[in-house]
């Protein structure tokens, strides 16, 4: 089973203590990381992917087959969105079939010939959340990766998101302001961080 295990973790950002003496198991599942501006959420995602070793403590986790996206939108000038995703495929060595090739257009709007420069903040957060579409990742952190897309997209999301989770055991954990949507936080477990710890608002 795959698992993150955090033992008596403590992340400090210079003098300031984000996360103290916290001790959380994550086994497969969807969770929604909430917390106010400031109290750790995307610093604890770095932990966990191996970005930031400053702590004390033990994060027991298995990074292979880890997908970790940011709000910040992945592609370059002046390529096209086809052009693109060659890259990025190339990178995460990914093979499409002719399904998952469809799946993707209609993700992506048919805009797969559309230069990068043109395309709205949605469609550019699209190219990297296509990674969600196309693999069967053991571990999926999302930090802000939904606000700027639009309501299809997100339900497609959801349902692969579901899916990797039910049939293959991933963990996915994800961090929104608001809700992504209804679907997905029905079926999310809620986790806030008070007192620099977290606790369960709904398992």
């Amino acid at each position: 089973m795959i698992l993150i295990k955090i033992e008596n973790l403590t992340k400090k950002y210079k003098e300031k203590v984000l996360l103290e003496k916290l001790n959380f198991t994550f086994s497969p599942g969807i969770y929604w990381l909430k917390g106010s501006n400031g109290q750790g959420k995307s610093t604890f995602f770095d932990i966990v992917a191996g970005l930031d070793h400053n702590i004390t403590g033990k994060v027991k986790v298995d990074r292979n087959k880890m997908l970790y996206l940011t709000n910040y939108p992945i592609g370059l000038l002046p390529f096209t969105v086809s052009e693109n995703l060659a890259i990025l495929f190339k990178t995460f060595d990914l093979h499409l079939s002719s399904t998952q090739e469809e799946i993707l257009n209609v993700f992506l709007d048919n805009s797969l010939s559309d230069p990068y420069s043109v395309l709205s903040t949605g469609q550019k957060m699209k190219i990297g959340l296509s990674l969600v579409l196309l693999a069967d990742w053991n571990i999926v952190l999302l930090d802000e990766t939904f606000s700027t897309i639009d309501t299809e997209s997100r339900d497609i999301l959801v349902s692969r998101l579901n899916y990797l989770v039910s049939q293959k055991g991933t963990i996915v954990i994800y961090v929104s302001h608001g809700e992504v949507s209804p679907k997905l936080t029905k079926i999310s477990k809620i986790i806030s961080i008070k007192n620099k710890r977290f606790v369960y608002e709904r398992e």
